[in-house]
């Protein structure tokens, strides 16, 4: 007796395959959206600049106080000494830093004896060697003893701190007027990181789908050798050629996939229409 082969199962597994193969292909307009991917939203940008001014209210105040006492004579070092030293914690409780450059205000003071006894005590503030506007103050200390004029040497001190605090304030505005303010740079027109896809090239990544599922389908049914069915031994179950027909239309989708994919990216990366010069003007070319 003869085995008779039968391929109706076979066909059923061509139509099987032929279904999971346009199953997994997805709509175009339905991929692209699925291959949209969000980019981050981008870091609120709320301080465009990177310094902002220093509040002259803040800014360290320098200076420094030089004392002159060299036509007193004999109590000139006596006199030098503690003019220093009481104008040293004048300027440290007002909070004025010693100076640490030639452009630091400087408060000078020039005690020089009267006649008829007594001292004068010339003050003022001098910022790279000139006077400043309105500082500059001759003090009469009639009949002052020596510790009388160190006092009113304190107060002259004092009354000169707030011009040391002006000059402070005016060299910290035009520091900062004269410094460019560093600005943080603007964000790229191309830099939003939202992938779109073209229809065609959606449709090509919908049969590149399909074609993987085809060809996974299709090989192991192409390879299996023919078996006796057990309940059946005079029929075979033959694979092979339903497998070689899912494989072929496995192979078919990869390539048109890959074919899509490529059109709708040049597609997409060269604009629709154009002008272009010619020997009579103009041509507009593009796709309609």
């Amino acid at each position: 007796m003869s085995r008779r082969s039968r391929h109706a199962p076979g066909r059923a597994l061509v139509a099987a395959g032929l279904s999971l193969g346009l199953a997994a292909a997805p709509p175009a307009a339905g991929l692209a959206q699925a291959a949209s991917l969000n980019a981050p939203a981008p870091a609120d940008d709320a301080a465009d600049d990177e310094t902002a001014p220093q509040d002259p209210d803040d800014v360290v105040a320098r200076a420094s106080l030089e004392v002159d006492t060299s036509d007193i004579g004999a109590q000139s070092p006596v006199l030098l000494r503690r003019i220093e030293e009481l104008g040293d914690i004048e300027l440290r409780r007002a909070e004025i830093l010693p100076s640490r450059g030639p452009r630091d205000p400087v408060i000078k003071l020039v005690i020089v004896p009267i006649d008829g006894g007594g001292y004068a005590i010339r003050a003022s503030l001098e910022v790279a060697d000139e006077t400043v506007a309105n500082s500059e103050r001759e003090v009469l200390c009639t009949l002052c003893t020596e510790g009388e004029t160190v006092e009113r040497a304190r107060v002259e001190v004092d009354r000169l701190i707030p011009f040391v605090r002006d000059q402070a304030r005016a060299a910290a505005e035009a520091e900062a007027d004269a410094k460019p303010r560093r600005r943080r740079e603007p964000a790229r027109q191309g830099g939003d990181r939202t992938l779109r896809l073209d229809p065609l090239s959606a449709a090509g990544v919908g049969l590149l789908v399909g074609g993987v599922v085809s060809l996974s389908v299709g090989l192991p049914l192409a390879l299996r050798a023919p078996t006796v069915k057990p309940e059946m031994p005079l029929e075979t179950l033959d694979t092979r050629v339903p497998g070689y027909v899912i494989t072929g239309i496995g192979g078919a989708l990869l390539v048109t996939g890959v074919a899509l994919l490529i059109t709708g990216r040049r597609r997409a990366q060269h604009p629709a229409v154009a002008l272009a010069p010619s020997p009579g003007g103009l041509l507009l070319t593009g796709r309609f």
